[in-house]
């Protein structure tokens, strides 16, 4: 009985002790980046039924840029904040086979071949394409890539000009208000449609 008690209070302070750490900026082990102090929203990625299409953690775009001479993404924080600036933009563009509609899925390639540049990027890659926006600071600002000036590193031999089924996938490091402090990278699928 005597160990059972002292088993108990012990419990009781290791638990006490956990329930008082403050909770701070950052996920833990598995997601060691900073948690959005703003929700950062992509409104190009809003089906028709009002919800957003995510899919494997990124936002999926469809977008008719061939034919608009350029890639653009919206970034939109809600009302009350600013999109100070982009601090980091790392790309790549991939051929992914054809989606059936109405799902559109790009997987990302797995041969170098269909990657520029060749190999594979992660949201901690670092950035490798201008970090320019239009209508910063503000709470909704564009991310533009001109196709006439497709930056070299989404191009090369195998890949040397944007096509129907090509994804461009971006990641965005974001500053919002007036802080320092960059959000997680988030990642955007933009699938030229046309």
């Amino acid at each position: 009985m005597k160990i059972r008690k002292i088993y108990l209070g012990l419990l009781s302070v290791a638990l006490w002790a956990f329930s008082a750490c403050e909770k701070d900026e950052y996920d833990g082990l598995t997601d060691p980046d900073p948690i959005p102090a703003a929700a950062i929203t992509f409104p190009q990625s809003v089906e028709a039924n009002g919800v957003a299409r995510m899919e494997d953690n990124a936002y999926i775009i469809k977008q008719n840029s061939i034919a608009a001479g350029q890639i653009s993404v919206q970034i939109k924080v809600p009302e009350g904040r600013t999109i100070q600036e982009l601090t980091s933009v790392t790309g790549q563009r991939f051929r992914s086979p054809a989606p059936t509609a109405p799902n559109y899925s790009p997987t990302v390639a797995s041969t170098a071949a269909n990657l520029a540049p060749n190999a594979p990027i992660t949201r901690n890659t670092a950035g490798n394409l201008p970090t320019t926006l239009t209508g910063a600071p503000g709470n909704m600002v564009t991310y533009t890539l001109s196709l006439a000036n497709l930056p070299a590193v989404l191009s090369d031999a195998q890949m040397p000009t944007v096509a129907v089924g090509d994804v461009i996938r971006l990641f965005f490091r974001v500053r919002v208000d007036n802080t320092q402090q960059e959000q997680r990278p988030l990642e955007v699928r933009v699938y030229i449609t046309g």
